[in-house]
């Protein structure tokens, strides 16, 4: 999946996040329950996205160049 475990940080945070978001929820009401379960949401897909892209190593966008010619007479 990704690089150097990143996918097990990601899931570290993804669970935080849903331990926090439930622990407010419990502390106040259901409606901020779910408005941090949605943030919590968004950020674990921007953070997992963030992870992605540093973990990338490039193949499949570096521009190639056409092999060189057999003849250029």
């Amino acid at each position: 999946m990704l690089k150097n475990g990143s996918h097990v940080w990601h899931m570290v945070l993804v669970a935080g996040i849903v331990v926090v978001a439930i622990w407010l929820g419990a502390a106040w009401s259901s409606a901020l329950l779910f408005a941090a379960l949605t943030c919590g949401a968004m950020l674990g897909v921007l953070v997992w996205f963030v992870l992605k892209a540093n973990a990338d190593d490039g193949q499949g966008q570096r521009e190639t160049l056409p092999p060189p010619a057999a003849d250029r007479r």
